[in-house]
C-alpha cells in the first residue's frame, strides 16, 4: 500500500494546486513546449522539463487530493504531475478510466500507463481498455499490457491470446494504438522467452505496422527485428553472466566445521562453534 505524505507545499488543497501551477509555469520555456507540441499535445502547455516536474513532483510528495485537482486543471505538465503525485493505493478503477477517456496526447498517455501498471488491477484496466475505440484508451490498454510482461505479471495464456489479437486486429487499430501494439508485441517477444517463437511469428506476419508520428524524428520499429536484437542481447548478458561466475576462485574455509579445531586454532585453543546465521546458513543467506 502506498505511503501517503503531507505536501511541502502551502495548506490547502487549493492553495497547493495554485502554487504548483505557478511553479510549473515559472520553469517553462517556450522552446520545450513547442517540442511538446510538435509531438501532439493539444492542452495549454508551460513547457516544462522532465528533471524540473521530477524536483516538483518530490516536492509535492504522494497526494491524491491534489493529484485529481492537478489533473482536472487541463494543463499538461500538471497532468504529468498527476500521475506521479496519485496515491495508488486509493485510486479506483472508475477514476483511472476517466482519466483515460481524458487523455488527448501519447506523452500524458504514456504517463498514465506508467501509473496505471502500478496497480494491482493493472492487467482488468488493460484489457477493458484494448477493447474500446478510443484511440487513447486503447492505446494506454497496450502500453499496460507491454509494461505487464516487461514485469513477468502477464501469464503466458494471456499473452498468447493476446499476440493473436495483435495480428489479427493491428492494422485496422488507431494511429497511436498501432504503435502500442507493436510495442507490447516486442515486449512479449523479448521477456517472455516461452511465446519468443510465436512472437516472432506474428511480427513476420504483420510486416511493417505504418504510424503517422507527426512533426517527429520517432519511428516505429519492425518488431521481428526488435525482438531478436532483445534476444540475443538477454542471451549476451546470460554468457557473460555464466563466464563472471566461472572465473571467481573457489572460496577456501578459513574455518574447519563445528566441533574441528581450525587452521587459525593450531597454535592453541578449539575452534569456538558459530550460530547458524554466522556459519552462512541457507536461511540466513537469504535473509
Amino acid at each position: 500500500m502506498a505511503k501517503t505524505t503531507r505536501s511541502a507545499l502551502p495548506g490547502s488543497i487549493q492553495a497547493t494546486v495554485r502554487s504548483v501551477l505557478d511553479a510549473l509555469k515559472a520553469a517553462g520555456k517556450p522552446s520545450t513546449a513547442a517540442v511538446y507540441r510538435r509531438h501532439g499535445v493539444e492542452d495549454e502547455v508551460f513547457g516544462v522539463l522532465t528533471t524540473d516536474l521530477t524536483a516538483l513532483a518530490k516536492r509535492v510528495g504522494v497526494d491524491h487530493e491534489v493529484a485529481l485537482a492537478l489533473w482536472n486543471t487541463g494543463v499538461h505538465e500538471a497532468r504529468l504531475l498527476a500521475t506521479r503525485v496519485a496515491d495508488t493505493a486509493r485510486l479506483t478503477q472508475d477514476e483511472v478510466s476517466r482519466w483515460a477517456g481524458e487523455v488527448r496526447d501519447y506523452v500524458v498517455d504514456d504517463a498514465l500507463a506508467q501509473m496505471t501498471v502500478r496497480l494491482p488491477q493493472a492487467q482488468e484496466l488493460a484489457l477493458q481498455w484494448i477493447r474500446r475505440s478510443e484511440e487513447f484508451v486503447s492505446a494506454a490498454g497496450w502500453t499496460v499490457i507491454g509494461l505487464l510482461a516487461k514485469q513477468g505479471r502477464l501469464a503466458e495464456s494471456e499473452a498468447r491470446r493476446l499476440l493473436a489479437q495483435i495480428g489479427r486486429t493491428i492494422h485496422d487499430a488507431p494511429n497511436r494504438t498501432r504503435h502500442t501494439m507493436n510495442t507490447a508485441l516486442i515486449s512479449i517477444g523479448s521477456y517472455l522467452e516461452a511465446l519468443r517463437d510465436a512472437a516472432l511469428a506474428t511480427a513476420r506476419v504483420i510486416g511493417p505496422v505504418e504510424v503517422d508520428h507527426g512533426e517527429t524524428g520517432c519511428k516505429t520499429p519492425d518488431a521481428a527485428e526488435y525482438i531478436a536484437k532483445m534476444a540475443a542481447r538477454g542471451a549476451r548478458k546470460k554468457t557473460a553472466r555464466h563466464e563472471a561466475v566461472s572465473r571467481k576462485p573457489t572460496a577456501v574455509r578459513k574455518t574447519a566445521r563445528v566441533g574441528t579445531v581450525s587452521k587459525a586454532a593450531v597454535g592453541g585453543g578449539r575452534a569456538r562453534e558459530k550460530p547458524p546465521a554466522a556459519r552462512g546458513s541457507r536461511s540466513a543467506r537469504k535473509g
